[in-house]
């Protein structure tokens, strides 16, 4: 009877893979029960391996328990995308397979990946990946493709009703078009891995486009409140009838909405916490990067300087958005 090897990514924070052996032939990406000391835990197939240099060692490999799936997990793409994920982040292989698996399929139970044994109207295709746009939807994502140059503009809309699938048409049809999107969080993740990551000359000369980058953002959205011409009138539509004015507080007392939507302290010291942001997201990573940053105390100085000035950067980002709410309320700032 044929034995097959393979490897199996569990997960532990261990980064390394551990052989077993079944007499099935099993495919990579499937789900499978497998002793590990004392216990039975679940383990994703990495891949079939020849036959063991250490066979010698009786019971030095242990068989697997059993294949917990029919089809595989995960498919090549995403597959490749995880082992990628893994190697560059350099994080245990079978921790990040694990957070990819859904919670109930990371225990040994009767749940399990099977195909479906009867038609189902919401079977995955092709023309499933996008949604159709509503009329509203629509009219905003021609109206926003045809602008040039900076043009501020507000998406109104509850939560859910569809405002993000209208940004990313927008962002797909300037990116064919040849035109860039230009996204600062995905920037700063990107450079941000980099420097947790050690690749630290990467990360010093991204650190210095993010800088001028969020400088840049600040500058521009300083004065597209003002140039947007919204008001207490726009923001109550009486504009039509005169000049509105708070004749008192909507409410005696504060509220959720002014305690989510409107930071009057974070705005009256946002010139402060800007260069702070700046400082610790930007200006100490260099400055340690260029004292030789790749390990040790100066490496921890760098990673933990970035994530507080992002955080502080990201903060800002809410504290001055212009809301509704705070024209409303007339608190805005």
């Amino acid at each position: 009877m044929k034995i097959f090897y393979y490897d199996i990514a569990v997960s532990l924070p261990l980064r390394q893979c551990f052989t077993y052996s079944s007499e099935l032939k099993i495919t990579k990406g499937t789900r499978v029960s497998v002793p590990f000391g004392k216990r039975k835990i679940v383990g994703v197939v990495i891949k079939n391996i020849q036959k063991p240099g250490f066979l010698k060692k009786v019971g030095a490999i242990k068989k697997i328990i059993a294949v917990l799936d029919e089809y595989p997990l995960f498919d090549k793409p995403i597959f490749d995308s995880i082992l990628w994920s893994s190697d560059y982040y350099h994080h245990p292989i079978g921790e990040v397979f694990n957070t990819f698996v859904p919670t109930e399929l990371r225990k040994i139970n009767n749940k399990k990946i099977e195909a479906l044994r009867e038609f189902s109207e919401y079977s995955v295709n092709e023309d499933d990946k996008k949604f159709d746009l509503t009329k509203d939807q629509e009219k905003a994502v021609k109206a926003l493709s045809k602008s040039k140059g900076f043009s501020p503009a507000l998406l109104y809309g509850v939560t859910g009703s569809g405002k993000t699938e209208v940004y990313l048409r927008v962002a797909e049809t300037f990116i064919k078009n040849n035109k860039s999107v230009l996204v600062l969080f995905v920037s700063l993740s990107i450079f941000g891995g980099a420097l947790m990551t050690g690749q630290v000359t990467v990360a010093m000369y991204g650190f210095v486009a993010v800088g001028l980058i969020q400088i840049f953002a600040w500058f521009i959205s300083d004065s597209s409140f003002s140039k947007s011409g919204t008001t207490i009138e726009t923001a109550t539509g009486l504009g039509n009838i005169g000049k509105v004015r708070m004749f008192e507080p909507p409410h005696t007392g504060t509220n959720y909405l002014l305690k989510e939507m409107v930071y009057v302290i974070g705005r009256k010291h946002a010139a402060k916490l800007r260069l702070i942001a700046i400082i610790l997201m930007i200006v100490i990573p260099i400055l340690m990067i260029g004292m030789g940053a790749q390990h040790g105390i100066k490496a921890i100085i760098a990673v933990l300087s970035h994530v507080v000035g992002v955080f502080a950067s990201r903060w800002l980002f809410f504290a001055q958005a212009e809301h509704v709410v705070g024209l409303y309320y007339g608190k805005r700032g």
